[in-house]
């Protein structure tokens, strides 16, 4: 039984895609990032610890951890949901509608693919 689900296929979703330019970006990389992690983990682990034993964290510290966490779990994303770039994240490049880099990105999403079930 096959599912019904509500997807498009990436070449109708580019076609009908408008936009004026991409943009890359790089995250969770560099020494800045590093020297970031080595202050915003132990700093993570005081409070869990703490809220684990004593169970008395602030509200501020509470809200603390729970960015911490956020900011360090396992899935990270360029954008969170009150709309904030990443820390860790630079911006790389800025390729505009017209730029080769575009067209050829575009034509991978228009290239026709085959159901593979493997």
């Amino acid at each position: 039984m096959k599912s019904i689900t509500n997807s498009i296929t990436s070449s109708h979703y580019i076609q009908s895609l408008s936009f004026d330019y991409i943009e890359t970006y790089s995250l969770q990389r560099g020494n800045e990032y590093i020297a970031a992690l080595q202050v915003l983990k132990p700093e993570r682990n005081r409070l869990k610890v703490r809220k684990e034993k004593c169970n008395n964290l602030t509200e501020t510290e509470e809200f603390r951890l729970s960015e911490l966490d956020a900011l360090l779990s396992v899935t990270q994303y360029l954008i969170d949901d009150t709309g904030r770039f990443h820390f860790s994240s630079q911006r790389i490049n800025t390729f505009h509608y017209d730029n080769e880099t575009v067209s050829l990105l575009k034509n991978i999403f228009l290239a026709k693919t085959t159901d593979v079930s493997h």
